[in-house]
């Protein structure tokens, strides 16, 4: 195996694999998907990516590889073979076996990349949404402007809301602040309603259904879920954000996470006085 004719058909053997492997890489992706050739082309490509073939190599050297082994794997025409059993397995999943599966997984790959684009979107609607608020509050930390401004981004920014907008603490109640939408009630007591006991406990409250929530306080009857975050002063509660919809189940763990970010946004810039 150490003489220069030898070395150099081992040579020329690993290029034109090597060249192989790279067209079954292309074609790999189309055919791995289908359970019926999964298997034959796992064994396909662990024999030319190992080292295996170079022991059958080796043997037909010493002469003691099977004749028909070698007619099939280290014939002439060997590799090009093997392309071509890849290049016909690819064309008859395309054009007899599997038409509905292919299409079928066109379309799902369409929707996956139109959903990766809404998540970009979205993404690059929630920072611009999460730089005006530190924009009313850079220009005027006063809460009332600023809670103001932040009621009227919310509402006019997130979709099917009925109400959007802030309770205070004042006496050891809340009282209606700054919001967008129909009258609200005046005083809600602490413990009580969705924004009372999202006071009590200090924790956000997310209500699919206000319905069948215990106490639920009725301001508008257009509301049918609710989501309420505590808004903190020097660690105590000193209000909350407070956000109706008409829709059941309206808000989501990422509208969650993006109003506790407006929340502490409002925590970290606003003066109460």
């Amino acid at each position: 195996m150490d003489d220069e004719k030898t070395i150099a058909r081992i040579k020329e053997m690993e290029t034109r694999l090597d060249r192989a492997l790279e067209s079954i890489t292309k074609m790999k992706d189309t055919l791995d998907e289908y359970e019926p050739v999964r298997e034959d082309i796992r064994q396909l490509e662990t024999y030319y990516s190992s080292r295996t073939w170079l022991d059958d190599f080796e043997a037909d050297e010493a002469g003691l590889l099977p004749q028909d082994l070698k007619r099939g794997v280290l014939s002439e025409d060997g590799i090009s073979n093997m392309l071509e059993e890849y290049g016909e397995l690819e064309e008859r999943l395309r054009s007899e076996n599997h038409p509905e599966e292919i299409k079928n997984r066109q379309e799902e790959n369409n929707v996956k990349q139109m959903s990766d684009s809404d998540d970009k979107e979205s993404a690059a609607d929630t920072e611009t949404l999460l730089l005006q608020v530190r924009g009313f509050l850079d220009e005027e930390p006063f809460y009332a402007s600023a809670l103001s401004n932040i009621s009227a981004l919310l509402m006019n920014t997130m979709p099917e809301l009925n109400w959007a907008g802030f309770y205070l603490m004042r006496e050891g109640r809340l009282v209606v602040g700054p919001f967008q939408g129909k009258p609200a009630c005046i005083h809600i007591e602490v413990g009580r309603g969705v924004c009372g006991t999202a006071a009590l406990r200090d924790e956000t409250v997310v209500v699919p259904d206000v319905h069948r929530f215990p106490g639920h306080i009725a301001c508008d009857s257009a509301s049918n879920s609710e989501i309420v975050i505590p808004v903190h002063r020097d660690g105590a509660v000193a209000g909350v954000l407070d956000m109706d919809s008409p829709l059941y189940d309206r808000f989501s763990g990422t509208d969650r996470k993006l109003l506790e970010d407006v929340v502490r946004i409002i925590e970290e810039n606003v003066k109460w006085e």
